[in-house]
């Protein structure tokens, strides 16, 4: 890292830097789709995750719920409109070689509760020799 005085320092990345906290997860689903009618799907998840074996520190835990309807036009072609809920617990625990003066280095920044709302289009079409391509755009 580059200092504000132009010297360069080496220092451990804070947290949302990391590629993983170094504890195991545990992941339960539960998905539930529904035929409504012969164009329109219902789908819903419930989601927990939980760290499992524990190191210095730990992402918290998730626990979310997804519902979606999707509307099939034609057999190739579906729009889908998507809401979720998710909340995360904070991070546990603390790594005392992540010193940096930003707000990403506090665990108390971490956590909290997240809404998010979506919409989708998925086109199915045949490619090379007949193999079956499913090109997804979501927002």
């Amino acid at each position: 890292m580059v200092t504000p005085m132009g010297q360069i320092a080496e220092i451990v990345l804070p947290y949302a830097m990391q590629p993983r906290d170094g504890a195991s997860k545990l992941a339960l689903d539960l998905t539930n789709v529904k035929q409504i009618t012969d164009n329109l799907n219902w789908g819903n998840q419930v989601r927990m995750k939980a760290s499992v074996g524990k190191d210095d520190w730990v992402f918290g835990g998730e626990h979310s719920f997804n519902t979606w309807l999707q509307y099939e036009f034609y057999r190739q072609l579906s729009v889908s409109g998507r809401f979720k809920f998710n909340y995360e617990n904070e991070i546990t625990g603390r790594n005392p070689l992540v010193l940096a003066p930003i707000q990403t280095a506090d665990t108390d920044n971490y956590g909290g509760k997240m809404l998010y709302l979506g919409l989708g289009i998925n086109l199915i079409a045949k490619f090379l020799h007949e193999k079956k391509v499913v090109l997804a755009l979501n927002y």
